[in-house]
């Protein structure tokens, strides 16, 4: 694996990585900026649209076509949210020059057809398609409505909003249904400049080609784009509350969904996974022995490490009735925890699963394109032997005190109506 590092221009970091591996290439162009109620869905629609047409294919269906004539690339966009900041992505994939036929330039061709789409946008008169933007606002306003419909995700996005009340990290990554209905194709265009001006760019490139193809396209396109753009920290940390906030809803649900939001003051990232992981991010976490197959108070029971707001996340499927006995149980394992009650092969167990997915990250292209950004952001070791390394030097004492970090914030259930 090769790995190179360079600046295209004001504030957009450029990285190549080579592996002879893969039959294809990914360039991944992120836009980090950030997260705010006003501009959220306007971003989300800015970025679907470059990826729907462009000036040259100024239809769905044409671009569509032309993507199939290059031995079905894929370009497509997506939209999320790390801490405080939204990252909207354009990513595109196709087939190495050594596949396609007559020698035809397979990079050369894409990256031209992805600069047509960054730089010249479907946008007769200032804005964007009005047939295109249509489908694209009629699909985003979708995916917001079957956020609800989605009641574990829902009752996550509502505990996070408390837990985070008053913080961009808050707000939904797309928006809500107000605010997308609000978005017009003059805004969406305008949010699109807007973020090619003052956005942070990470472009990450992977293959088992050479980059300068790549390279040359993009910084010719970028030399003339005007630039007045400012870095960005993904990890912001959130206070904790005073007293935990506990908030019951009752909705037409047959399971309750329990959130507990904890937050840290913590700042060994080491120590924190592995207690995440021991906790109830695996099989033989705590969480999954003890409140769901010992006592069987939950459908599941898992949690999630939010380091960008040092905040870990439980998740618990339950009955009604069962509600302040797997709210008592999780709270008690952490008190293990914190107590120092872990045992040896807990922690072995912990550090073998931490190795394992550490060495799966160059298996597909965009577990490189990822990797590769999260060392860049978090300045975390980027050869994975020496993350591993420093997952291995964990101790004992460093878990339980990550464990005697944790501050319960919020408490958040969704409940099903006590007449059903």
């Amino acid at each position: 694996m090769e790995y190179n590092r360079t600046q295209l221009a004001e504030n957009i970091g450029f990285t190549a990585v080579r592996d002879e591996k893969f039959n294809s290439s990914l360039l991944m162009i992120r836009f980090i900026t950030e997260h705010s109620e006003t501009s959220a869905s306007a971003n989300v629609l800015g970025i679907s649209c470059l990826t729907a047409t462009n000036s040259r294919y100024p239809t769905i269906s044409a671009l569509s076509s032309r993507l199939n004539e290059l031995y079905g690339a894929s370009l497509g966009s997506s939209a999320g949210k790390v801490g405080n900041v939204q990252i909207l992505r354009l990513y595109s994939s196709w087939i190495n020059n050594r596949y396609a036929y007559d020698g035809e330039d397979m990079q050369r061709e894409m990256a031209e057809l992805i600069c047509g789409c960054l730089f010249s946008p479907n946008a007769p008169n200032g804005e964007f398609d009005e047939e295109s933007f249509r489908i694209l606002k009629n699909d985003l306003l979708d995916r917001i409505d079957g956020e609800t419909n989605y009641k574990y995700g829902y009752a996550v996005s509502k505990a996070l909003g408390i837990a985070f009340r008053g913080e961009p990290a808050a707000y939904p990554v797309i928006g809500k249904r107000r605010d997308a209905e609000a978005v017009t194709p003059q805004s969406a265009l305008a949010a699109y400049h807007k973020l090619l001006e003052t956005a942070q760019i990470e472009i990450s490139f992977v293959s088992s080609e050479g980059h300068e193809v790549i390279v040359e396209i993009l910084r010719k396109h970028f030399s003339g784009i005007k630039r007045n753009s400012r870095s960005y920290a993904l990890r912001c940390k959130s206070p904790v509350k005073e007293q935990p906030e506990t908030v019951f809803r009752e909705m037409d649900v047959n399971q309750c969904n329990m959130i507990m939001v904890f937050k840290s003051d913590c700042d060994d990232y080491y120590a924190l996974s592995m207690m995440n992981i021991l906790f109830g991010d695996a099989s033989f976490s705590k969480l999954f022995l003890n409140v769901r197959e010992k006592l069987s108070l939950c459908y599941f029971c898992s949690s999630s490490l939010f380091y960008s707001k040092n905040a870990v996340l439980v998740g618990c499927g339950t009955d009604r009735d069962k509600v302040e006995q797997a709210r008592d149980e999780i709270l008690h394992q952490l008190n293990e925890m914190c107590r120092g009650n872990i045992s040896d092969k807990e922690i072995n167990d912990t550090f073998m699963s931490v190795s394992n997915t550490i060495r799966s990250a160059g298996d597909t292209l965009s577990s490189y394109s990822n990797w590769f950004f999260d060392r860049i952001f978090y300045d975390h070791p980027h050869d994975p032997a020496e993350y591993i390394e420093e997952f291995r030097k964990v101790t004992k004492e460093r878990i339980v005190q990550a464990a005697r970090s944790l501050r319960l914030d919020t408490f958040y259930c969704l409940a099903g109506k006590e007449e059903n």
